[in-house]
């Protein structure tokens, strides 16, 4: 039995349908199979990222799991639940409930679904459906792995706002599929491929895609590190492009490092611009019952004549522990 707790902005776990909050997460274990809690902050700004004062959620969660066999031939089933009350910018305040169920079948099959469901608010009057959500990841050989997703998006802006989206409250489906190939222990190659699509007025023709490769590179600083390179090629009603390159390090089994350097750029749907955007993560492991992360995200658009302008840059800190 142990409480946990963290504070800051909170990456959230076991809290099915909100990512993040600026605010606390404290829960209670049995064993391994069961933690229960609460939660509660503001949610940032579903486009950028920036803390805003302008909506909040609270609620409770439960997790839950039984595992059979070991090994290869292990089982392990999951499921999550959230009930909440939250404010949202242009939905309002309302009720909201989430589930989500996890399997996975030694390291052959991996499969999640994720529902959420809402009342009230001033979009919705009635109980509805915010979104749907089916992963399912399969390894026909040690070496390959393809996976592939479907998702429903209806009212909810829980998470970041979709590239393509023409807004947070637009109804909307998305598809995706890729593959990771491990070639050799210190290089895998990989590709994904998607589709997303605006239903609610067809005659707009609001259709995105998306396919482009990933390189990663294991271990190639020693032992705990990696370095990814990938590039996506973005077609449909808002066109562009975007690169990145992401380096992580293991040091000392303590303390872990991320930097991730991005280039986006848009060429359509009234909108042209470069941004060049970063992010740099520190988690460290202070004790056994303390652990600090901290993180620094900005963005930066670049104008062909008058240089670097519209430069924006959010700090986050979390703190937390098991006890």
């Amino acid at each position: 039995m142990a409480f946990s707790g963290a504070i800051g902005r909170v990456w959230t776990r076991w809290v099915p349908g909100l990512s993040v909050v600026d605010g606390l997460q404290a829960s209670y274990r049995v064993g391994d199979w069961l933690e229960t809690g609460v939660y509660g902050g503001l949610l940032p700004n579903a486009y950028n990222g920036a803390p805003s004062t302008q909506q909040w959620s609270a609620g409770a969660f439960v997790m839950a799991r039984v595992q059979t066999g070991e090994g290869a031939t292990s089982t392990l089933f999951q499921t999550e639940g959230r009930l909440g009350y939250s404010l949202r910018d242009q939905l309002g305040g309302r009720f909201e409930l989430a589930a989500a169920a996890h399997l996975y079948q030694g390291k052959r099959v991996d499969a999640h679904a994720l529902l959420e469901l809402a009342y009230g608010g001033e979009v919705q009057s009635t109980a509805g459906v915010d979104g749907f959500r089916i992963d399912v990841g399969y390894r026909p050989v040690e070496q390959l792995r393809v996976f592939a997703t479907a998702r429903y998006r209806g009212g909810s802006v829980s998470g970041a706002v979709d590239l393509g989206m023409a807004s947070p409250l637009q109804k909307a489906i998305h598809a995706d599929g890729g593959v990771t190939w491990e070639v050799a222990q210190w290089l895998w190659l990989g590709g994904i491929a998607g589709v997303a699509s605006d239903f609610v007025d067809p005659a707009a023709g609001l259709t995105q895609g998306r396919f482009g490769p990933e390189v990663t590179f294991p271990n190639i600083f020693g032992r705990g590190s990696a370095l990814m390179v990938g590039y996506d090629e973005e077609l449909g009603w808002l066109p562009g492009r975007s690169a990145y390159v992401q380096t992580s390090f293991t040091l000392f089994g303590r303390a872990r490092i991320l930097s991730r350097t991005s280039w986006l750029q848009q060429m359509g749907g009234g909108l042209a611009s470069n941004d060049i955007a970063e992010t740099f993560n520190v988690e460290v492991s202070i004790f056994r019952w303390l652990w600090v992360r901290a993180s620094v995200s900005g963005r930066t658009r670049l104008e062909q004549v008058t240089g670097p302008s519209r430069t924006a840059g959010v700090l986050n800190f979390q703190v937390g522990g098991q006890y």
